[in-house]
């Protein structure tokens, strides 16, 4: 049996929630706000859009007017909407790899666990991609819809590049473990006190992985419900409750 995610009452006091989409969920997903990747990603479609219809349009009056000369202009016009294209691509992949997640926990759990999405903090620059609080306690998954080959050795991330070449790259590690940090503590000021686990979950199934020394627990997609089901429960569903509303009212008062 499905259960429609307007079954959940207490959250009916939040009117800024957002639910995602048309798709059933037997645990409970909340969105704040409108999905950050998702925003970037149609926002540099649209530029990407914008910019084609103005290439294509200075290209014709190129073509009328200075004929075949006007190739290698209208070439370099081209080649300067990459960097649109590679921002469009990325932030559509991110929006793809979250909503993985979101699949890919549908019908595993009972709706005393609570995925928040797009959660923004005070202090904290960006938003963090997903908080899950339920019996087996409270966790921040860092999605990434990475592909290729990648290196994690202790808190240092490398990829290898289309010629073969490795190049580091930004520390998802440090990234998580700065936002697990931080929510456990404000969590603890207001009496709760939880572990809060930081993941990192890789959605691209093509991914190749080579862990050294990881600082932070690396998942895969289909490994995320599982992982999470094997936790001893930590927390009654009243403290799985209180957990919630605290997030949602420093994200409320933030938001102001």
């Amino acid at each position: 049996m499905k259960l429609k995610r307007n079954v959940i009452l207490h959250i009916n006091t939040y009117p800024s929630f957002t639910f995602d989409r048309d798709i059933y969920y037997i645990v409970r997903v909340i969105i704040i706000g409108k999905r950050f990747v998702e925003q970037k990603a149609e926002q540099y479609s649209r530029y990407l859009t914008i910019a084609l219809m103005i290439v294509v349009f200075l290209s014709l009056a190129l073509l009328l007017t200075m004929g075949w000369s006007s190739v290698p202009f209208i070439m370099f016009l081209l080649i300067s909407l990459s960097p649109l294209v590679i921002y469009a691509e990325r932030y559509s992949k991110g929006a793809e790899g979250e909503r993985k997640i979101e699949e890919s926990l549908k019908g595993v759990f009972d709706d005393s666990f609570i995925l928040i999405g797009d959660l923004r903090l005070p202090g904290i620059r960006g938003n963090i991609d997903y908080v899950l609080v339920c019996p087996k306690g409270v966790f921040i998954i860092e999605v990434k819809n990475y592909s290729g080959y990648i290196v994690y050795e202790g808190d240092k991330w490398y990829k290898v590049g289309n010629t073969g070449l490795w190049y580091e790259i930004s520390s998802i590690s440090k990234q998580v473990k700065f936002y697990a940090a931080y929510l456990g503590n404000f969590l603890r000021k207001r009496g709760i006190k939880v572990w809060v686990n930081p993941l990192i979950v890789f959605t691209d199934s093509s991914i190749r992985l080579e862990l050294r020394n990881p600082t932070v627990k690396i998942l895969k997609l289909e490994e995320l419900a599982e992982y999470i089901t094997k936790k001893e429960d930590v927390l009654t569903l009243n403290e799985v409750n209180k957990t919630v509303d605290n997030i949602i009212m420093i994200t409320q008062l933030y938001s102001h």
